[in-house]
């Protein structure tokens, strides 16, 4: 008998995910273990780790921020931010980098 959780369904989403934007600003336990997850796939096939964006918002936790960003992670781009706007402006860069969009390389 198999049972359903709602864990098979988030790691299938990130499976087929082309991008993952991960906010670290409440240091919460599962989106790092997403985040390790998407690694893991990228590592097992071979592909560069650069489909994820990692947001933190420093507004929200200030100095705390440092101290919850794990050590594997701090060495990875993060965008962050201090408004909306910030984050806004700093999403739309990530992502025409990201798809290659009006020659941002």
């Amino acid at each position: 008998m198999s049972f359903y959780t709602i864990d098979d369904e988030i790691l299938k989403v990130i499976e087929g995910s082309g991008l993952l934007i991960a906010d670290l600003t409440f240091g919460n336990r599962n989106v790092y273990h997403e985040i390790g997850y998407l690694m893991g796939i990228n590592r097992g096939k071979g592909l560069e780790q650069d489909n994820f964006i990692l947001i933190a918002d420093k507004k929200a936790r200030g100095e705390e921020l440092e101290k919850d960003v794990g050590f594997n992670l701090k060495s990875w781009q993060q965008l962050r931010f201090e408004s909306t706007r910030q984050l806004k402006d700093g999403l739309t860069e990530s992502l025409k980098r990201y798809y290659k969009l009006n020659g941002v390389k």
